[in-house]
């Protein structure tokens, strides 16, 4: 599989060298284009990246525009489905991000009421604020 479209945040590729080995960090990023997120970035028409930190101090979540409105890609910023709906903090939140920023971004994208959430690592669902 070829991988056209890699999306993240400036301070992923920092946090990366942190974790792992600069040198890793450094010949993965150098072979990819990168284009990334401060904030929040429109990918396409209907695509735009905005940040959600919380698991890491760079986590993304992915906004896709549909015909049954928004649905959010929202990875680890909610780990599982109770995550979400009980505006608990990730389970594996790390040293470098708050609980309070962790909760602010579930708020942000809440507050965006998605027709659809998909979280890092639990089936997708539809919040109650969609129906």
């Amino acid at each position: 599989m070829d991988v056209e479209t890699l999306i993240n945040t400036e301070k992923e590729l920092e946090y990366c060298r942190k974790l792992y080995w600069p040198e890793f960090a450094d010949a993965f990023m150098g072979i990819v284009d990168v284009d990334a997120i401060n904030r929040a970035k429109q990918l396409t028409k209907s695509v735009k990246g905005i940040e959600t930190l919380g698991h890491t101090p760079s986590s993304i979540t992915v906004l896709a525009e549909t015909d049954e409105r928004l649905v959010a890609c929202v990875g680890d910023a909610v780990i599982v489905k109770e995550d979400l709906l009980e505006l608990k903090v990730p389970q594996m939140v790390t040293q470098n991000t708050s609980e309070e920023t962790s909760i602010e971004s579930l708020e942000r994208f809440t507050s965006l009421t998605p027709v659809l959430v998909i979280p890092g690592h639990d089936a997708s669902f539809k919040p109650p604020s969609s129906n």
